[in-house]
């Protein structure tokens, strides 16, 4: 019998429904103490997970966020019906809410070679701050990582910086990639290895335009994306500026008109609140993750063992201890906000 060679790669991926975290933000605006705790620690999480992989989003934002067990018509999400300071068992909101992080088209998955060609010099930062899943990672067991501070602390998020594609959201991309882009010369053609052959390597620069950066830019990111969750402004609007069009009777408040929905309640209108209105542990974790200098900069392993994040992600089973890949356990820098400093 004559063999059929013909064949298919298929991936299968788990069905999530949603709603995306952006959805729920732009439904409602600042989402509640509890349940944008659960959200911004299980982010953290999923991103400490796939570093310790050594693995760089690039593409971190709510869109790219999928939150299984929200609904537009649980007013716990955006209402403070259950109170933060109550809650003794987080595991029951890390099992109802599970973030899936999704959207790995721009990831980059960094190899030993690229450690070995870590010799670029990174730009410096400028002196005005910027305007401001894999499956697995849904922790739907309740358990996180489960990573050691000590494996947590050694790790190559500051040590790494490199030229690579400028890539990312302009809202949420870290200055280093946004300032000194540069014509990447490579881009549209096959990068060919030194042996001439026609095999395309999958860790070299095939975008427009390249910059110098590292690890670091996933920890900007997720500090505006933890910043429009916790006070409902997008990273690009002002934050005191949204507040006073909220309040203000001539240009009225975002959100629906009058009547009611399906539910028989009014339309939600969009909420913000200030830094100074949200948890001090959130607003502290945010200025950390937002430095404009990536060195001062809290990075994902830091922002993971902060208590604000770690305690809503203990439970009394102990997690599963994350396997770092040897080329990545470097030794950290010291830098950004400690999980400890008052």
């Amino acid at each position: 019998p004559v063999k059929d060679h013909r064949c298919a790669a298929i991936m299968a991926l788990s069905f999530h429904k949603g709603p995306t975290l952006d959805q729920l933000l732009k439904k409602g605006g600042s989402l509640s103490n509890v349940f944008g705790r659960v959200v911004c620690a299980q982010l953290v999480d999923v991103l400490a997970f796939i570093h310790s992989r050594a693995v760089l989003h690039r593409d971190i934002k709510p869109d790219n966020m999928i939150i299984s067990g929200a609904a537009y018509e649980l007013d716990e999400i955006w209402d403070e019906i259950i109170v933060e300071s109550e809650v003794t068992d987080w595991s029951q909101y890390t099992k109802k809410w599970t973030l899936t992080m999704v959207d790995f088209g721009f990831a980059r998955a960094l190899t030993p070679d690229d450690m070995a060609a870590n010799k670029a010099p990174s730009k410096a930062p400028p002196k005005k701050r910027a305007s401001s899943g894999l499956d697995n990672s849904t922790r739907s067991g309740g358990s996180s990582i489960g990573a050691s501070r000590k494996s947590l602390g050694r790790s190559i998020s500051r040590a790494f910086n490199r030229q690579m594609s400028a890539l990312g959201n302009r809202g949420y991309a870290a200055p280093e990639i946004l300032e000194g882009v540069k014509p990447n010369s490579n881009h549209g053609a096959l990068a060919r290895g030194a042996t001439g052959d026609d095999s395309v390597h999958l860790t070299n620069n095939l975008g427009p335009g390249i910059s110098n950066y590292g690890m670091m830019v996933d920890a900007y990111s997720c500090g505006n994306t933890v910043r429009f969750a916790m006070t409902g402004v997008p990273p690009n609007q002002d934050i005191e500026k949204s507040i006073a069009s909220q309040d203000s009777p001539k240009l009225g408040c975002c959100g629906g008109g009058g009547g009611k929905g399906k539910d028989g309640k009014p339309p939600r209108k969009v909420k913000y609140r200030s830094l100074d209105e949200i948890p001090k542990e959130a607003a502290r974790l945010i200025d950390g993750l937002t430095q404009v200098d990536a060195d001062k900069r809290t990075s994902i392993r830091q922002a993971r063992m902060y208590p604000w994040i770690d305690n809503a992600l203990s439970t009394d089973t102990p997690g599963q201890e994350v396997q770092y890949l040897s080329f990545t356990m470097e030794e950290e820098k010291p830098g950004g906000i400690s999980a400890t400093e008052e």
